[in-house]
């Protein structure tokens, strides 16, 4: 019998900051991760694609936060109180192994591979634009810094204060 390897799905997705806007952090990430079993059909239609013997896309449920919390710091999770389920209400998609022949030969060498992701279920022309909702800290310069760091509170008593110097 042939070993069973692991087949993990890692969604990731990476933003990055402008520094000189008063970032602190430039660069966050975070990822989805699935575990798929041995009796998974998902699996198995992957190891398909992966092996050249299926052509169309597999569904993958549960894959796609839409609503991410990205703040100032080095996280950007997952958003639970817009997706009460939590990876129950990730979004469904498809992907599919894409291959193309480039230079001349039969080595594996001339072939390019890619994955190509779509959301299931999708009734517009946009379906290959995965739909992601970002909440982001709104980051004051750094040449207002000193204010930012008291809150809302501080910058209306700064304003109120320097009104009553004028």
């Amino acid at each position: 019998a042939l070993p069973i390897s692991d087949i993990t799905l890692r969604f990731t997705w990476d933003f990055q900051r402008d520094l000189g806007k008063g970032g602190t952090i430039e660069h966050t990430s975070e990822k989805h991760i699935t575990d798929l079993e041995p009796d998974n059909p998902v699996r198995a239609e992957l190891a398909a694609l992966l092996q050249g013997t299926r052509d169309s896309p597999v569904r993958v449920s549960n894959l796609f936060p839409k609503y991410i919390r990205a703040p100032n710091g080095p996280e950007a999770n997952p958003i639970k109180q817009l997706q009460p389920e939590e990876e129950a209400s990730y979004l469904d998609v498809e992907v599919q192994l894409q291959r193309e022949r480039v230079g001349e030969g039969n080595s594996t060498n001339n072939i390019l591979e890619w994955w190509v992701i779509r959301l299931k279920d999708c009734e517009t022309n946009d379906c290959n634009i995965l739909p992601m909702v970002i909440f982001n800290d709104k980051v004051s310069p750094p040449s207002l810094g000193f204010l930012a760091g008291y809150g809302i509170m501080g910058l209306y008593v700064s304003i109120v204060l320097a009104d009553r110097k004028s």
